[in-house]
């Protein structure tokens, strides 16, 4: 059974792992580029299969909008709908803020995003050589 969770102190090494396993290997992100100042205070929620970390995110509190971030899924897990509760259970806790909710989505995910009630704002833009679109929840899971 996958249990889902608000990751502690002690198991952030696992995310960052499953991170660069993703956009560092997978995605050719710079590995200078992916952990960030951000990683020191967001929260971090992962999914466990048994001990292991198969899916990450976080979640940063800005100044005017709460921020999700970081989403990735072990490989062997993807199309489980793993991603989609992750995203959910971020989106529950950034909601007790009371901000609106941001992410940037990379442009193959946008649709996986709109069906859980995220909008496109803004115009495309490269991150880390990727092209990415803002993004922001409207509430409504169509």
């Amino acid at each position: 059974m996958i249990k889902y969770r608000i990751a502690s102190k002690d198991e952030v090494s696992n995310v960052y792992a499953l991170r660069e396993q993703v956009f560092v290997i997978e995605q050719g992100v710079p590995v200078k580029l992916e952990i960030d100042e951000f990683d020191n205070y967001a929260t971090h929620v992962i999914a466990l299969d048994g001990i292991t970390v198969i899916a990450c995110g976080r979640l940063i509190k800005l100044k005017d909008y709460m921020k999700i971030g970081r989403v990735a899924v072990r490989q062997e897990y993807r199309g489980k709908g793993i991603g989609q509760k992750i995203i959910m259970y971020l989106v529950e806790l950034a909601e007790r803020a009371r901000k609106p909710i941001k992410l940037d989505s990379q442009l193959q995910a946008i649709n996986f995003y709109k069906k859980l009630g995220f909008i496109e704002e803004g115009e495309v833009f490269l991150d880390a050589g990727i092209q990415h679109l803002k993004m922001v929840y409207c509430g409504t899971v169509k």
